[in-house]
């Protein structure tokens, strides 16, 4: 008997492991089918492409996780997108009862030389985004787009190509993309409205361009603003040019881009209706009324623009060139032509800003007071230049 428990006892540990055994490799016998995904193929950078997958045994069909190294590629919902050329990526998908693993090849970046270009960015606390002074050899740059900066600072819409300043300062901002590593500055400032040229003016006429669009104003319009060049009274044969055309003209005289950026923050002009087009004049009472210099009234002009463009996404702006004074003997001149040249240069990428030159036409259309434009120039120089740049004035409906 005490043999027998012996044998019991040696033996016993041993059938305990070839049990743990045989429930380990041959326990659980049953055939979840195979899972087969496909190899990808020539897959160019900034392209997407859709995994095609099969189930054998659709019974066993499940969420599929993908897992690979670097970042060659990105997988997102059963797509995968190339993010750098000319690369081989082994990819493993998974799933509750399959593992297998498949390649993705893809393309070399094209032989190209990047036109990526960066100008310095300027952005105000307390106003709308800032676009970006980006613009990108093609879609898959863009794409590729990797912005290293201060979050603290700032944000940056890598989609809409805007930033939102946090807290004001000089800030750099590194960019890579498939092509290029390039870098730019974002300057971030606070406007202190103190001074002369912030007091109140003109706000009553402003409020009635509200009144006006609402009345007379369509989907169709196109609205000339800004300072006296496009005040009713200087611009006396505006009913005859644009007869019978849906245009109004509601420029104030003596006013600055402070003062509409006034307007609009203070919710005296909302563009009740919302214009097609707007022909802007303005500029030259910033530093001829005010004495600015040519920099500074164009970073005025700028976040004016930003402004004007936040609150009416969908309107075309048509910027006229600040035209001179007293030709031959104004000393001040030379801020004119700083004026124009950066105002120019901003707007040269933006599709929804055209800037339009009438320095070189003004020169001998300078009317007796040495500022404004003789009638002709109406005809001649705005109303001409404006057809010219593509704006199109519709017909008034009856």
């Amino acid at each position: 008997m005490k043999n027998f428990k012996r044998i019991i006892s040696v033996f016993l540990p041993v059938l305990c492991l070839f049990a743990m055994v045989f429930a380990a490799c041959g326990g659980d016998d049953k055939d979840y089918g195979k899972l087969t995904v496909y190899k990808i193929e020539n897959l160019a950078v900034g392209q997407s492409q859709q995994i095609n997958y099969v189930f054998s045994d659709a019974n066993y069909a499940g969420e599929i996780t993908y897992t690979f190294e670097g970042n060659d590629i990105k997988i997102e919902n059963n797509t995968v997108t190339a993010l750098v050329g000319g690369k081989k990526i082994m990819v493993t998908a998974k799933t509750q009862y399959h593992e297998t693993v498949f390649a993705v090849f893809t393309v070399a970046a094209p032989d190209v030389e990047s036109k990526l270009v960066t100008n310095t960015v300027n952005c105000w606390l307390g106003y709308p985004a800032a676009p970006l002074d980006i613009y990108f050899t093609d879609d898959y740059e863009k794409n590729s787009a990797i912005y290293e900066y201060d979050t603290s600072a700032m944000y940056i819409d890598a989609t809409e190509l805007t930033v939102l300043p946090h807290k004001t300062g000089s800030y750099t901002v590194k960019l890579e993309t498939v092509y290029k590593r390039t870098e730019f500055v974002v300057n971030i400032k606070e406007v202190s409205k103190v001074g002369r040229e912030w007091e109140p003016f003109g706000e009553d006429t402003a409020e009635t361009i509200d009144t006006l669009l609402e009345h007379y104003g369509t989907a169709n319009t196109t609205l000339f603003i800004g300072d006296s060049f496009f005040d009713p009274w200087f611009f006396n044969n505006f009913n005859t040019i644009y007869k019978n055309k849906d245009a109004i003209c509601r420029g104030i005289g003596s006013t600055t881009t402070l003062h509409w950026e006034q307007y609009i923050t203070k919710g005296l002009l909302t563009f009740k209706t919302k214009p097609k087009n707007i022909a802007l004049n303005l500029g030259t009472n910033n530093m001829y009324n005010f004495g600015a210099t040519g920099a500074v009234a164009a970073e005025s002009m700028e976040r004016f623009l930003m402004l004007l463009r936040s609150t009416l996404p969908n309107t075309q702006i048509y910027l006229f060139s600040v035209a001179p004074r007293e030709m031959n003997s104004d000393p001040s001149q030379t801020k004119i032509n700083e004026f124009n040249g950066i105002i120019s240069e901003f707007c040269k990428n933006r599709e929804e800003i055209t800037f339009i030159d009438v320095f070189e036409d003004m020169k001998t259309k300078i009317d007796t007071d040495n500022i404004h434009p003789i009638k002709s120039a109406y005809i001649d120089v705005y109303a001409q230049k404006l057809a010219d740049a593509g704006c199109v004035i519709a017909d008034r409906k009856k």
